[in-house]
């Protein structure tokens, strides 16, 4: 069965109350979750700015340190750069635990990687190019689509629900038309693990053009 649960909760963005029906749900409306993103992002930069800034004093010093050094002080020199570098591991760290692979975004939102590429192009999805053969996925762009809930959604029954694939083989259509489909109609989700499930009386008014 799915969930019945109504959690009263205030927004954390705009501080309104609202009712959810997810434990997850973060924010009252899909304008609050992006306000709030970019919000992050801009205080995120905000923070590496200020790191680069301590990260170039510190290097400087370091390289004034060695000019004047002794080759008897060596050891103290490589002490010093040596702990310049743990500390950018950490915030690489940090940066690291925001970002997914396609191969994670695919199986989270139950598509293929595909179509995660092309949600990608279509800026429904945030990426970065991290290389030129390595792109790395923003989290939370893939989490707002897993957890936001429209206003208009209703709930059912587990029985009453398709999952992507199974829209793809019934309705013979690629994973791309049918995400891009239910996107078109705002037709409500649910997270179920790795799968999105997606309401049976809905999804067969819409794809019966399809037969």
């Amino acid at each position: 069965m799915s969930s019945k649960l109504k959690i009263k909760k205030t927004c954390q963005f705009c501080k309104s109350e609202f009712i959810a029906k997810t434990t997850v749900t973060k924010y009252c409306s899909h304008k609050c979750a992006q306000r709030a993103y970019k919000q992050r992002k801009k205080e995120e930069k905000v923070k590496v700015a200020n790191e680069n800034s301590e990260a170039k004093k510190s290097n400087q010093k370091t390289s004034s340190e060695m000019k004047i050094s002794s080759p008897g002080q060596g050891g103290e020199i490589t002490g010093e750069i040596t702990n310049d570098v743990v500390q950018r591991g950490e915030i690489t760290s940090e940066i690291t635990n925001d970002v997914m692979t396609a191969n994670e975004a695919a199986k989270a939102l139950g598509v293929t990687r595909k179509t995660v590429y092309n949600m990608i192009k279509n800026g429904k999805i945030r990426a970065y190019n991290i290389h030129k053969r390595l792109t790395r996925i923003d989290r939370e762009s893939v989490e707002q689509l897993l957890y936001f809930e429209p206003e208009e959604s209703e709930e059912y029954d587990s029985e009453d629900f398709y999952i992507i694939s199974e829209i793809s083989k019934k309705y013979n259509v690629s994973p791309s038309t049918v995400y891009e489909t239910l996107k078109e109609y705002k037709v409500p989700k649910r997270s179920a693990g790795k799968f999105v499930k997606v309401p049976k009386n809905i999804v067969d008014l819409i794809f019966k053009k399809f037969i």
